[in-house]
């Protein structure tokens, strides 16, 4: 995997479904490179278009953060262990241009 140099990473709760359509929740780190891209490497399977959730784990805040929405806009295959490279868009509201 080419790997980028990573600017911020967050431990987060990825939420969604798979390829299967089975419903998932995965722990995962969010990484945030310095060409802003947003990924993530997750076990699920998952396919370029779907959506998912993720949830930001954070020991320091005493209530839980809302999952905030994403698309898969890419997916490097598995690794030996099936863990796949997962690229992310940011859904959600959009400021009008």
């Amino acid at each position: 995997m080419d790997a980028q140099p990573s600017l911020t990473d967050y431990r987060v709760e990825v939420s969604g479904w798979d390829v299967a359509e089975s419903f998932f929740v995965e722990k995962a780190t969010l990484e945030l490179n310095l060409e802003g891209e947003r990924i993530i490497h997750v076990r699920h399977p998952l396919r370029i278009g779907s959506m998912v959730f993720l949830r930001l784990i954070d020991t320091r805040v005493a209530f839980p953060a809302l999952p905030v929405d994403y698309q898969v806009t890419g997916v490097s295959g598995g690794d030996p262990e099936g863990v796949s490279r997962v690229t992310l868009r940011r859904l959600g509201h959009r400021r009008s241009e």
